[in-house]
């Protein structure tokens, strides 16, 4: 009898822990940062004819100032790139290709949250204008925005998440620890 009177507010305190724990997990992704809702050309897509510029679209208004992009050529190089257009959440970039070849156009974003969000989009351009000539810088790639960070933006890292399932493990292994010395004391 003794043993049931401490089950019960332990049943309770285990229910009340996991509630809390799902609305702590489930709230992560409310703290998304920008990402990256389409782009033209599209990563991975094939253009006969080189475009005039690259439009990427965000999930929400991007900071011109924080803004950074890098265009690197099929050999490792950096074009050079004049001024982009921020408007809203569309960023604008004017650009002339080298030569035809994959191409990858990186980006820098500082979401409104303050974090940076880092990716990039790959396409091959089939075919350029004549006469275009733009300057192409060999450097290496620490120069150039990559895609360390992703642009899966869940917000929070695992390590986070992680925290917070160690955190509720313990307190619910402390009250376990806590009934279990205290009915084992009385019985």
């Amino acid at each position: 009898m003794n043993t049931l009177r401490f089950l019960i507010p332990l049943r309770t305190f285990v229910v009340a822990a996991a509630v809390i724990v799902l609305f702590a997990v489930s709230a992560v992704p409310a703290s998304a940062h920008a990402s990256l809702l389409s782009s033209n050309p599209a990563d991975g897509e094939t253009l006969e004819d080189a475009p005039e510029q690259l439009v990427l679209e965000f999930s929400e208004e991007l900071d011109l100032p924080s803004t950074q992009v890098a265009l690197v050529t099929p050999d490792g190089g950096t074009v050079e790139l004049p001024p982009l257009s921020v408007d809203g959440n569309l960023l604008v970039q004017d650009v002339a290709f080298p030569e035809p070849g994959t191409y990858t156009f990186s980006f820098r974003i500082v979401s409104a949250d303050g974090h940076p969000v880092e990716n990039s989009i790959e396409f091959t351009v089939n075919s350029v204008p004549e006469g275009q000539e733009p300057v192409v810088t060999q450097t290496d790639d620490a120069s150039t925005p990559d895609d360390s960070a992703s642009d899966s933006d869940s917000g929070v890292g695992w390590g986070t998440v992680g925290l917070i399932a160690v955190g509720a493990l313990v307190v619910v292994g402390g009250a376990v620890f806590l009934v279990t010395r205290r009915s084992r004391r009385r019985a």
